[in-house]
């Protein structure tokens, strides 16, 4: 059985083209227990790929925002939800 693919810009847990402002806060509302990521969304939200979405990831995300960093980091994931794909 063939697995369907697909990537996955690090960052963009709210599945929007580019990393915005809307990220980040998808990010600190897990965070902080007002939602919960699964599937593709937790993968993207994972910026810096320890296993956890934390401060880390928000902080990440908001200098990518405002250009302090640059985080191009594509992941390729199973397209059902799955875990990474190496």
């Amino acid at each position: 059985m063939r697995r369907s693919r697909l990537l996955l810009l690090l960052g963009t847990a709210t599945a929007k083209s580019g990393i915005n402002i809307s990220d980040a806060v998808t990010i600190l509302k897990q965070i902080v227990g007002l939602m919960s990521l699964t599937g593709n969304a937790a993968v993207a939200a994972d910026v810096n790929g320890d296993g956890s979405i934390n401060i880390s990831d928000a902080v990440t995300t908001l200098k990518t925002i405002v250009g302090l960093e640059s985080n191009a980091t594509m992941v390729l994931v199973d397209a059902s939800g799955g875990s990474s794909i190496n």
